[in-house]
């Protein structure tokens, strides 16, 4: 089964709801893809908690049962693009630096969008942008458009 990886800074908020649009899409489209998802902080883990509220809410006004919603966030290592036959890096401004930086071998094969974090875009606005950006993922994935 071909895998796809989201990535944001804390693999708490953009990247958990990504993947968790992602499976949800697949599985309804019956598309052969899983997703998962890691953060590129370094240091310490910015966050105490699972998930943000803001992903949890969002996906429980729309019914949408998570199944890594109790997982603490996780951070990328070399493996998690080994394991990825596509890479998607949420943010392009914040995430290509650090990619470039820590995973230069992979930078080539990262697909990167434009979505802030919650602290240039309200959230109001950031997921349902990610979620068009997820569908129209899944449509290319569908058509065989994207490297696998």
């Amino acid at each position: 089964m071909r895998r796809v990886l989201f990535l944001c800074t804390g693999n708490y908020y953009r990247s958990r709801y990504c993947e968790a649009i992602f499976a949800a899409e697949a599985k309804r489209r019956g598309v052969d893809w899983r997703a998962f998802s890691r953060g590129l902080w370094r240091g310490p883990s910015p966050h105490e908690r699972p998930l943000s509220s803001h992903t949890h809410d969002a996906l429980a006004s729309r019914r949408i049962a998570y199944a890594e919603a109790g997982r603490m966030p996780r951070r990328a290592m070399e493996g998690d693009f080994e394991a990825a036959a596509h890479i998607v890096a949420v943010n392009e401004r914040e995430h290509r630096p650090e990619i470039e930086l820590r995973f230069p071998a992979w930078r080539h094969r990262v697909e990167h969008w434009t979505v802030d974090d919650v602290d240039r875009l309200d959230a109001a606005d950031a997921l349902p942008r990610l979620e068009r950006q997820v569908t129209a993922l899944l449509v290319r994935l569908e058509r065989g458009i994207c490297a696998a």
